[in-house]
């Protein structure tokens, strides 16, 4: 890999912007079954974590003026 380069569509930092008839290197292919495709993971990056269908802050609560709930 070329490393990282936030100004290029490629993976290759020497094509800035949006280059025409560049070629990237695969290296990984994710399933995000939920959310119903494939990811495909080009050079080094980096991924958030995925979120639960029901946010923590859905559980947390004040009762009696303390905070209950969370982890």
């Amino acid at each position: 890999m070329h490393g990282e380069d936030p100004a290029s569509l490629t993976d290759d930092p020497r094509l800035a912007g949006r280059p025409e008839s560049f070629e990237v290197t695969v290296s990984d292919f994710v399933v995000s079954a939920g959310a119903g495709f494939v990811v495909a993971l080009l050079g080094d990056i980096l991924r958030m974590p995925g979120l639960p269908k029901v946010p923590q802050a859905n559980r947390i609560d004040l009762v009696d003026g303390e905070i209950v709930g969370m982890l």
